[in-house]
């Protein structure tokens, strides 16, 4: 490519194609753009071989300029050629002898037009009004391709949109209206179209409700945001809706655009949601109150017992009972899972073993009985963990059964463990044929410490996978001894989350402290 060098820097440069056989002619017309102003970076094509290959390769060009009359190539060609690329390019022909006739036929062939050899010096003004020309046409082009893309576009979201979008005049009359009107309302677009707005929504049939007519107001259009009211189908239901309505200006005109969302499952749905929420609310008070509302008053005993449910309700379980003054009975379970359902079981499994104590003296009955009604009401499908612990006041002492849940604690004044209230049984609920054990007699000292617990904090995981255990929760309780024994229930909470770094823990967990305290 030839640049044709120039003492000003400021000349706009002109990227040139010339097509002619005579590289003298070529510079000659180089020569006369750059006196006109231009910069020009010429480069010089003979075949249409060469000329194919410029255009396709070697652009982007500002301008073509082409001779007439070439030993071995026409010039028709070369246009041909251009109008195949679809490349909008100015071709100009210069030429020495080109007559009128073929000037004609060459311009009707796409030549923008044409310059005499001997008359060079209109080529400047020629080649800068076409590529002002070439800039115009670009710029209309992208405007009508951007046009085309935000018809496309509004057409897309006209025809798709799940919200009905309507158009009314200022006589409150339907001007048109997008498919979706036909899906909440029935009525096909044609028949709404001309139709006043009150044929969705009668005034008569709403009287407490807010308007669509409301958009317009003495001839002008209302412009109010999302609101919720109602409208008739075409069967004559009421529909729920939500309705907005903006101002557009069409042909000069105001006219209010509504966007419409049919409401009416959501609506029904949120209904749904809240009589849930209410029942989920009354399902905890009952929940709550299943639980004893204050620790017993048992002589010589400082007792305790909290529940932590990882959801709304959980499924863990502890009771205290007692049909003498001088013993009392402690439960605590757990239901396989948690929520609603392992709740529900656990309400079961404390009436059962309530009714069961009045007419049972020893625990191994009370837990066998009980298995033998859970088993046929769970078919299988849960269980239930349970610890049963009977304390007797003087001389201070227990027996326990223990249907499959994790090992209780008895631990000295000093923290240390004096025993572990292992399994007697699998859990209730698999075998409706299973027997349980109770324990022999167990002594208890004043300062001794008695553990029952869920498994919900001990298998609490740190952020680095390590899980809390039942170390933890006995080094918590022997640094804690002195305190009551609800302190020390809230001190294991704490710890456990703490290590989990979690406000919250993903399991159930339930404890019961029990303290043997001198006897005012």
């Amino acid at each position: 490519m030839t640049k044709i060098s120039s003492a000003s820097s400021k000349k706009p440069s002109l990227r040139l194609l010339v097509v002619d056989d005579s590289a003298f002619d070529a510079q000659m017309i180089a020569a006369k753009l750059q006196i006109y102003g231009f910069e020009p970076e010429m480069e010089r094509v003979e075949t249409l071989a060469g000329f194919r290959n410029s255009v396709i390769s070697g652009g982007p060009w500002d301008v073509i300029i082409s001779d007439y009359f070439m030993p071995d190539l026409k010039m028709m060609d070369t246009l041909e050629c251009l109008k195949k690329t679809k490349l909008d390019i100015p071709f100009i022909i210069v030429s020495g002898g080109i007559g009128e006739a073929e000037a004609v036929a060459a311009m009707k062939a796409g030549a923008n037009d044409y310059v005499l050899k001997d008359n060079l010096q209109k080529l400047g003004a020629v080649v800068e009004r076409e590529l002002r020309d070439a800039r115009v046409r670009r710029a209309q082009k992208e405007a009508e391709i951007a046009l085309k893309e935000s018809e496309y576009r509004y057409r897309t979201l006209w025809e798709n949109s799940k919200d009905a979008l309507i158009l009314v005049k200022t006589d409150g009359k339907i001007l048109l209206c997008s498919p979706a009107s036909e899906t909440i309302f029935g009525y096909p677009g044609e028949f709404l179209q001309q139709q006043l707005l009150s044929t969705l929504q009668p005034p008569e049939r709403f009287p407490q409700l807010p308007l669509l007519n409301e958009c317009i107001k003495n001839g002008a259009v209302h412009i109010f945001e999302r609101t919720e009211t109602q409208a008739l189908h075409k069967t004559g239901k009421v529909v729920d809706i939500e309705v907005d309505v903006s101002k557009i200006i069409l042909k000069g005109e105001s006219i209010a655009c509504l966007s419409i969302r049919d409401v009416t499952e959501w609506k029904r749905s949120q209904a749904e949601r809240n009589r849930s929420k209410e029942q989920l609310r009354i399902a905890q008070e009952i929940h709550k109150n299943l639980y004893p509302s204050e620790p017993p008053d048992f002589p010589g005993y400082d007792i305790a017992g909290k529940s932590y449910p990882a959801e709304e309700i959980g499924g863990d379980y502890f009771d205290f009972f007692s049909e003498s003054e001088h013993t009392l009975d402690v439960g605590l379970g757990d239901v396989s899972g948690h929520g609603l359902g392992p709740a529900i079981l656990m309400a079961e499994t404390r009436a059962y073993l309530r009714i069961l104590s009045r007419t049972r003296e020893s625990l191994d009955e009370i837990l066998t009985r009980t298995n033998e009604v859970l088993a046929e009401d769970m078919a299988g499908k849960h269980y239930v963990t349970l610890t049963l612990l009977r304390l007797i006041s003087r001389p201070p002492s227990l027996i326990y059964a223990n249907a499959g849940h994790i090992a209780g604690y008895i631990l000295d004044s000093g923290g240390q463990v004096k025993q572990r209230l292992t399994r007697t049984g699998i859990v209730l609920g698999r075998k409706e044929n299973s027997t349980y054990t109770q324990s022999e007699f167990i002594a208890l000292d004043e300062g001794d410490l008695i553990l029952l617990m869920t498994d919900g904090m001990q298998e609490v995981f740190s952020e680095s996978e390590e899980m809390f255990g039942p170390e933890r929760i006995l080094e918590v309780i022997r640094k804690n001894m002195k305190k009551t024994s609800s302190q020390i229930i809230d001190e294991i909470y704490k710890a456990g989350i703490t290590f989990a770094n979690s406000p919250s823990l993903d399991d159930d967990f339930t404890c019961v402290i029990i303290k043997v305290t001198p006897v005012n």
